[in-house]
């Protein structure tokens, strides 16, 4: 069958070559099949009867409005003797052929969903030429500017039914969008649900909104897409636009809507820039629900667009059969759009004819598979849920999203959609119950801990050594590290180190090492290649599922980090029998190679403080013993001298006040640390002189005015509402008379507590965990000289607050508060205060 490139064009070819057809012969070739196949096809375009009889009387079948059987037989012949492909459809150049043999055809156009003609670079423009020759386009882009700034939910103002109330500014407007946009009503506390970007997405709504300001005809639908009779569509590489970007991207037009890939976001063309690539739009649902303009989506982005089909005639073209818009993604391995919801991939893997590929072709795919080039622009990112985000919906996953990773698209032959399927088909058996979420800095991200016994995972280096001396202390060490890090398959993808897995092993560090340890080894080979990941030249290589390509680098890394099917790879080589061994041995190794490196000096010390100094130099060498030799000499082995000195390296240096602060969010791990390290002997010392978490926040300490903090090393609680005072606690300014009691160690806290109005006392008080109020209570009628009653009714009462889970309990304890002779005698103001912070 000939290649169609535009009637006129083709029959210039035809004659040039003194091609020769036979008309039934011509038909006769169509098979059950295509006849079916294209009555399908002309059926979709929607022809009115009047157009379809036109087309019967032209091609000598008979005019009965129905398009059959018969009806395609005669459209082939007559297709024949034309110089057109012979399929029996009629798409846009055999309607514009038979249009041309009519004296009295229609004036409208047909639909131009799915044509399967090429269209010529000519008849291109002339398609999208037309929507500005009529104004629609320029007309489009200024319904959609008028609407920018109409939605602000950042912004909160005053309602209007109820002035003392604030509402997000605009939600009336997203009411009407989504009214006349989508059809769709709502009333304002569904609107309040729905705005925000994740949740109900309204970009496209908005766009169609523009289009019916405008007077095109068209409305946006849940789970379809764009709808109505007055637009067409293209995508790129795909029938009209096959093997041509460039004239994708240079028929777009102001006024067209076009769609990226990613989040399957649709906007308002205002104009476009070819020779940058850059485009200018209007765009929906942007963050905090705004209508914005923007210039930072580019041409080569685009992956669909959509344009008002009004001719130069002045009218619409026929209804198109409804666009499945949110469900789709763009392929370019096959040129077309294809539906997410069927396919758990956007590269089509389907095969002209079925494979199956055998492990040893499976496990040669470095040599296959093409390795990905991308640009700057087309990094593989890795976008990872945060506190804020949960803050807006707590019911959001925390699951981390990978964006840019179809940025770049393989053409794949059969034999590498085999191999490609076969590597997904392998990581679909991967285990990936057992992660759970961790955080870092307020971002979430996948973890493990493996939680096993050092026992059962026992290094073969073990077998040949002793319990005394040297021995002893590896044995240690490796039980330290194993018991508070995680098992050897305990995975981290959580935090800065992007991937460690371990015993707190990281990338960049023992991590990469022990890879390169690894790899060397075929069984180790064995467990990873099949799911389409090794580990060459310092660097993972990792094959994208999505794209059909190698990654490596970072693109790699990012890929990891975010798939727990890939994660999971990492736990199975370290659990199963034939390599379980391998990758125990080759932690160990690298541990036993930094135990070799603990300075001579440290041999007689306690051996938990030697595990407890090793942990803090195994985590962070530059605050350890491996930079600081001498210093750490210094402390003869002191716990409290060596916690001094790590938090006076590790802080950077003092505050106004005097102290050092460890309050960063890389430091928020440090007391829950200091608890399971070398047996707890950090904690132990802390706990002695800061039994609870001091009622502080940053700014205190840091303030020049606080005195009493000089030469104090503070380290922030895990969850960043108090501090812990290190080596004593702090006394009053030394402008205060210091009373007896003020070398107690709760001092402090009551006397923190006692300087505050009963409303800050109680905030503050709330921050306390069950069991330090009952600390605090217990022992505070030694200091009822000091501080009175207020400061034990105030704790009284954060204990009441505790048992609100119990009603029956926190009534009784409730009860018996407001009964106290103690809490009569507070002002009426403080007593209103409590029984608010009761309620």
């Amino acid at each position: 069958m000939v290649q169609q490139t535009g009637g006129a064009q083709l029959q210039r070819k035809l004659d040039e070559n003194n091609i020769q057809r036979s008309a039934e012969a011509e038909a006769i070739q169509l098979t059950e099949t295509q006849v079916q196949y294209a009555i399908v096809y002309n059926r979709e375009r929607r022809y009115s009867v009047e157009a379809i009889k036109q087309i019967q009387r032209t091609v000598g079948a008979k005019d009965d409005g129905i398009i059959g059987s018969n009806t395609v037989l005669a459209i082939a012949s007559w297709q024949a003797k034309n110089g057109l492909d012979v399929d029996g459809k009629v798409g846009l150049n055999t309607f514009a052929k038979i249009s041309s043999f009519s004296p009295t055809h229609e004036t409208e156009t047909p639909g131009v969903a799915q044509v399967e003609e090429e269209l010529s670079q000519t008849e291109i423009g002339m398609l999208t030429e037309s929507t500005t020759a009529n104004g629609v386009g320029e007309t489009i882009v200024t319904a959609a500017q008028s609407q920018i700034g109409k939605i602000d939910y950042g912004q909160q103002i005053p309602s209007l039914e109820k002035p003392n109330k604030l509402e997000p500014y605009g939600w009336q407007h997203l009411g009407t969008i989504y009214q006349e946009g989508a059809n769709k009503q709502w009333n304002q506390s569904e609107l309040l649900k729905s705005w925000r970007p994740g949740n109900t997405d309204w970009c496209g709504i908005f766009a169609t909104y523009s289009y019916q300001l405008a007077g095109v005809n068209t409305t946006w639908s849940w789970g379809v897409g764009l709808t109505g009779s007055s637009v067409k569509k293209f995508w790129p590489y795909d029938q009209a636009f096959k093997n041509s970007r460039s004239a994708f991207e240079a028929s777009i037009r102001p006024g067209d809507i076009a769609a990226i890939s990613a989040k399957q976001h649709h906007f308002i063309v205002v104009s476009t820039e070819p020779a940058s690539g850059a485009m200018h739009t209007v765009d929906g649902n942007q963050e905090l629900g705004r209508i914005k303009a923007r210039s930072d989506h580019k041409l080569s982005e685009v992956v669909a667009y959509y344009t008002p089909t009004v001719n130069a005639g002045g009218g619409t073209a026929m209804p198109l059969k409804p666009f499945v818009g949110k469900s789709i993604l763009f392929s370019r391995s096959t040129g077309s759009l294809v539906d997410k919801g069927s396919k758990p991939d956007d590269i089509d893997l389907t095969l002209s004819q079925s494979c199956t590929a055998k492990p040893d072709e499976v496990k040669a795919w470095r040599e296959l598979l093409d390795v990905a080039n991308r640009g700057a622009s087309q990094e593989i990112k890795v976008i990872q849920v945060t506190d804020q985000d949960i803050a807006k919906n707590r019911n959001i996953a925390r699951d981390p999203k990978l964006e840019n990773t179809k940025a770049v698209m393989a053409n794949l032959t059969d034999k590498q959609k085999c191999v490609v399927k076969a590597i997904k088909d392998n990581r679909d058996t991967i285990e990936t119950k057992m992660f759970t979420f961790g955080s870092y800095k307020g971002k979430y991200g996948y973890m493990y801990g493996d939680p096993q016994a050092p026992g059962k995972a026992q290094p073969t280096a073990f077998a040949t050594m002793g319990n005394e001396g040297n021995d002893k202390l590896r044995r240690a060490i490796w039980a330290e590290l194993m018991e508070t890090e995680g098992g050897s398959g305990a995975i981290n993808a959580y935090d800065g180190a992007r991937l460690s897995w371990g015993p707190g092993m990281a990338m960049g560090g023992a991590l990469s090492k022990i890879l390169n340890s690894l790899f060397k080894d075929q069984a180790i080979l064995e467990q990873f290649l099949p799911y389409g990941i090794t580990w060459e030249n310092n660097s993972f290589l990792v094959v994208n599922t999505a794209n059909g390509f190698i990654e490596s680098g970072d693109n790699a890394l990012n890929l990891i980090q975010a798939n727990k099917q890939l994660l999971g790879v990492f736990v199975r080589a370290a659990q199963v029998a034939d390599s379980k061994q391998k990758v125990i041995d080759a932690q160990f190794t690298e541990i036993d190679n930094l135990i070799k490196k603990i300075p001579p000096y440290a041999a007689n010390w306690d051996i938990d403080v030697i595990r407890f100094a090793f942990h803090l130099d195994y985590m962070a060498p530059k605050y350890g013993w491996s930079k600081h030799k001498s210093e750490y000499e210094k402390t003869g082995g002191k716990i409290q001298d060596i916690i001094m000195l790590w938090g006076k390296l590790a802080s950077g240096g003092k505050e106004p006040s005097g102290a050092y602060l460890l309050s960063a969010d890389g430091w928020a791990l440090t007391i829950d640390q200091f608890k399971k390290w070398g047996n707890g002997v950090a904690w132990k010392a802390l706990e002695k002189v800061c039994p609870i978490k001091l009622p502080l926040n940053k700014s205190e300490i840091k303030d020049a005015k606080r005195t009493e903090f000089v030469d104090l090393l503070f380290i922030r609680n895990l969850k960043g509402d108090g501090y812990y005072a290190f080596p004593f606690m702090p006394r009053p300014t030394v402008n205060a008379q210091v009373p007896v009691n003020a070398s107690k160690t709760l001092y402090y806290y009551y006397y923190q507590l006692n300087g505050l109005p009963m409303k800050d006392m109680l905030g503050r008080l709330k921050t306390y965990d069950p069991a330090s109020l009952d600390k605090l209570l217990a022992n505070y009628d030694q200091f009822i000289p000091d501080f009175g009653m207020r400061t034990k009714i105030g704790i009284q009462a954060a204990i009441t607050k505790t048992k609100k889970k119990n009603n029956k309990v926190f009534k009784e304890k409730k009860e018996d508060l407001f009964s106290n002779p103690e809490f009569a005698k507070l002002p009426p103001k403080q007593q209103d205060e409590i029984k608010t912070f009761l309620k």
